[in-house]
């Protein structure tokens, strides 16, 4: 198979078109005309069709398409529908679970079943296997950081939960960042002290003994709507 290696497309004409050389692929390259058509009928018949026939591959080749379509969807989020939910249960699941249990030091499928499932036991698992794992590392620091985003999204009005979680899951995420590459790293950690800021703005005005946070912002110039 040589068909993956491509990781940018526009959308899911764009993958049937690298895929149409791609005779195994035929079905599954239909399935995103459809789709991309807005025939759903005929995208999930073509898709059944595809499902069957991978069914009969062996489990190297449903381990490089596994990989391959996990990778373009995450590399490429304005495309939508690339797996349905059909192709997930029937092809991706079970091919994960299978390769983990053939090679469980390996990190990668662990690193796929934690982001389709969110299931952070295996991201953290697959971090342990190699602390090297990129993509594990920065999944498992973005899902940290939504959680400090979520906790200040009503603010000025009000902060929900506890600041001091924010601490911890901030210095769980800032530990995510360590091996990343360099450029990676600093982005990352200007991403994490943005969501931060209105953390340690909220425990200033707490310290400060104040009684209207949307006034103590505007008088600092922050604006957090």
């Amino acid at each position: 198979m040589s068909y993956w290696n491509q990781t940018s497309f526009q959308g899911l004409a764009a993958i049937a078109s690298y895929l149409a050389s791609q005779p195994a692929l035929h079905e599954f390259a239909q399935y995103c005309l459809y789709r991309e058509k807005g025939l759903r009928k005929q995208a999930l018949m073509a898709l059944d069709r595809f499902i069957m026939e991978v069914t009969d591959w062996s489990f190297d080749e449903r381990r490089e398409l596994v990989d391959w379509l996990l990778r373009t969807e995450y590399e490429n989020p304005s495309i939508h529908q690339l797996i349905a939910h059909p192709l997930r249960e029937q092809v991706i699941l079970p091919t994960l679970e299978e390769w983990i249990q053939r090679y469980p030091h390996d990190p990668v499928p662990l690193r796929w079943r934690g982001m389709i499932v969110h299931d952070q036991a295996s991201l953290e698992k697959a971090v342990a296997l190699d602390p090297h794992e990129v993509l594990a590392r920065v999944v498992l620091f973005g899902w940290l950081v939504w959680n400090i985003e979520y906790a200040t999204h009503h603010l000025p009005d009000t902060f929900l939960g506890d600041p001091a979680d924010c601490i911890r899951w901030a210095e769980q995420a800032r530990a995510y960042l360590t091996e990343l590459p360099t450029e990676e790293k600093q982005r990352l950690e200007e991403e994490l002290q943005e969501a931060m800021a209105p953390v340690h703005d909220w425990l200033a005005f707490l310290e400060e003994g104040g009684t209207d946070f949307a006034a103590w912002c505007k008088q600092r110039g922050r604006n957090y709507v």
